[in-house]
C-alpha cells in the first residue's frame, strides 16, 4: 500500500469551535502546576480474584505534575492521550490539542480543525499522540468525519523534533479504508497506536454505511519513511476480530489481541522481518465477563446522566463494550485489559463495572493470571497501563457511581504492591455529573523518559452546573 505525504506550516490558533451535542466555550486552557504526596487511599479495592478486599497504601505514591488543560475544548467523551520528550510534551483530548515546552506545567492550545486542510467530512475526533525517541518523531493521529459517499480518513500527522513541535510544522498521511479495497462508504473509526523498533502501528475498526462493524486493519508503517518525506509504504493485516489494543514497549515483534467469544482471548504477533502474511494468532481461555452487557454505574442521587459507565453513539447512550483499552509487553510478559460490566461470570461477582486484565507469559503464549481491578462501592474504567523503565506497570483509570461523581486515578503494580494486584490512588475529583450519560473512550499512560520509574498519564475531571459542565483535561506525571 502506498500513502503520500502532505505538509503544512504551522497552525493557526484560535478559540475553540462548537460541536452540535455539546457547546464548547472559547476559552484557552488554564494551568497549573502541583507536586504533592498523596493522603488516606480514597480508592480502595482491587485485587487479582473477586473475593475478598485489601487496604491500599496509595500514600506511597508520589504526584509529580498534576495539569489542567482547561475547559472548553473537551467532549465529555474526553479521550486524552499525551506524549513527552524532555520538557516537550503534546497532548491531544477530542476536539483540541495543546503543546508544553515547560514540562507540563503550562500549555499552548493547538486547534486541529484549523491545523490542517479540511477534507473528507471534515475533522472529527479520536486523536492520538506518541512520541518516537529513535527517530525524534512527534506522530499526531486525528480521525476525519464521513464525506456525503460515507467514506472517511485516519490521519497520521509527524514533526520531527522538538522544534517542529513547538512551531506546528507537520508533514500528514491519509489513510483510507478505499485504499484497502474497501467500498464507498466504509469508513475508519477507533484509532490505536503503538510502536516496535522499526514500526509505527495503527489499529483501526472499518464500519458499513449502517455503522455496523466490518473488520478491524492492522497498518505497519516504517518509522524511517516517516522520517524522510515523499510515498510512504506499508503493510495491513486484516482480521474479524473487534478493535484488537495494541502492546505497548514492542520490540522486535508487535502483539496485539481482541475478543473472539466472551472465554477465548485472540492473540495475534506480527515479527518485524515477515510480512501481513507472516502474522500468527493464538487463541486463550479467559474466565466469562457477566453475561449482562449494559454497563451501569448511576450515582446515588445524581442525575439521570450520572451513569457515566454506559457509551454513546452520535449523541445517543447505547451500551459499553468489552474492546480492549490497553496492552503492553516487557521482560517476558505480554498484557492487556478491558472493561466488564457488573453481574456474575467467571471471576465472581462484581456489583459495579471493573477492568478486567490477562498477562501472558511471551514464550509459550500462554495465560498467566487475569488481575482484575474492581470495587464493591464504585466502578473501574478505561484504564490505560504501560510498563516503565523498570518494568513496573502504571497507568490511569476513571472511577465512579454509588456516592462517587467521574474521578480520575492513577495505578501501579510493582514490588512494593502488597495485598492486591493494583495499588490505586485519586488523582483528581469531579464535582459534576457528565451532561450525557457517556465517558471514555480511552485514557493513555507510557513511561516517563524524563523520570526514570515514573510514568505520564491522562484523565479528567468534570466539572460546572446545568448546561456550562466542563470537561478538564489533565496532564498527570507519577511513580513512587
Amino acid at each position: 500500500m502506498r500513502a503520500t505525504f502532505a505538509s503544512r506550516p504551522a497552525p493557526a490558533r484560535g478559540p475553540a469551535e462548537t460541536e452540535t451535542a455539546e457547546p464548547l466555550a472559547p476559552r484557552l486552557p488554564q494551568a497549573s502546576l502541583r507536586a504533592l504526596r498523596f493522603g488516606p487511599p480514597r480508592v480502595a479495592e482491587t485485587q487479582i480474584r473477586a473475593k475478598t478486599a485489601h487496604p491500599l497504601r496509595a500514600n506511597t505514591l508520589t504526584l509529580f505534575t498534576n495539569t489542567d488543560l482547561g475547559a472548553g475544548h473537551a467532549s465529555h467523551v474526553a479521550e486524552p492521550s499525551v506524549a513527552k520528550n524532555g520538557q516537550y510534551v503534546f497532548e491531544t483530548y477530542n476536539w483540541g490539542a495543546a503543546v508544553s515546552t515547560n514540562g507540563g506545567s503550562s500549555f499552548q492550545f493547538i486547534n486541529p480543525r484549523t491545523t490542517f486542510p479540511r477534507k473528507y467530512g471534515g475533522f472529527c475526533c479520536d486523536q492520538l499522540a506518541l512520541y518516537d525517541p529513535s527517530r525524534t518523531l512527534w506522530l499526531w493521529v486525528l480521525q476525519y468525519g464521513d464525506d456525503s459517499g460515507g467514506s472517511n480518513a485516519i490521519r497520521l500527522a509527524v514533526a520531527r523534533g522538538d522544534s517542529a513541535l513547538a512551531a506546528g510544522r507537520f508533514r500528514y498521511l491519509d489513510f483510507t479504508p478505499q485504499q484497502i479495497g474497501a467500498s464507498t462508504g466504509v469508513s475508519y473509526d477507533q484509532p490505536k497506536i503503538a510502536l516496535s523498533n522499526n514500526y509505527v502501528y495503527l489499529s483501526i475498526a472499518t464500519y458499513n454505511s449502517s455503522s455496523r462493524f466490518v473488520n478491524s486493519a492492522v497498518l505497519r508503517i516504517p518509522l524511517d519513511a516517516l522520517a524522510s518525506s515523499g510515498t510512504v509504504r506499508y503493510a495491513r493485516f486484516t482480521t474479524s476480530t473487534f478493535s484488537p489494543g495494541l502492546a505497548q514497549g514492542a520490540t522486535s515483534t508487535m502483539y496485539f489481541a481482541g475478543h473472539a467469544s466472551a472465554t477465548t482471548l485472540r492473540l495475534f504477533a506480527w515479527p518485524e522481518r515477515v510480512g501481513a502474511g507472516g502474522v500468527t494468532r493464538t487463541d486463550l481461555t479467559v474466565r466469562a465477563d457477566p453475561g449482562n452487557r449494559q454497563f451501569s454505574c448511576p450515582r446515588t442521587g445524581g442525575s439521570a446522566t450520572s451513569d457515566w459507565c454506559m457509551g454513546s453513539h452520535n449523541g445517543t447512550s447505547i451500551s459499553h463494550d468489552t474492546r480492549i483499552n490497553a496492552g503492553w509487553v516487557d521482560r517476558g510478559t505480554i498484557g492487556f485489559t478491558w472493561d466488564a460490566p457488573q453481574g456474575t461470570g467467571g471471576l465472581g461477582s462484581f456489583p459495579f463495572p471493573y477492568v478486567h486484565g490477562v498477562r501472558i507469559r511471551e514464550s509459550t503464549k500462554t495465560v498467566i493470571d487475569e488481575p482484575v481491578l474492581w470495587s464493591s462501592r464504585f466502578a473501574y474504567q478505561y484504564a490505560a497501563i504501560a510498563a516503565n523503565s523498570a518494568g513496573d506497570l502504571g497507568g490511569t483509570v476513571m472511577y465512579g457511581g454509588g456516592s462517587q461523581f467521574e474521578n480520575c486515578a492513577v495505578l501501579v503494580h510493582d514490588a512494593s504492591t502488597t495485598g492486591s494486584f493494583f495499588e490505586v490512588a485519586t488523582a483528581e475529583t469531579s464535582s459534576a455529573d457528565p451532561l450525557r450519560r457517556a465517558s471514555g473512550d480511552y485514557l493513555t499512560a507510557r513511561p516517563d523518559p524524563g523520570r526514570a520509574g515514573g510514568w505520564i498519564g491522562t484523565c479528567y475531571a468534570v466539572r460546572g452546573s446545568g448546561q456550562n459542565r466542563d470537561v478538564h483535561p489533565y496532564f498527570l506525571a507519577f511513580g513512587r
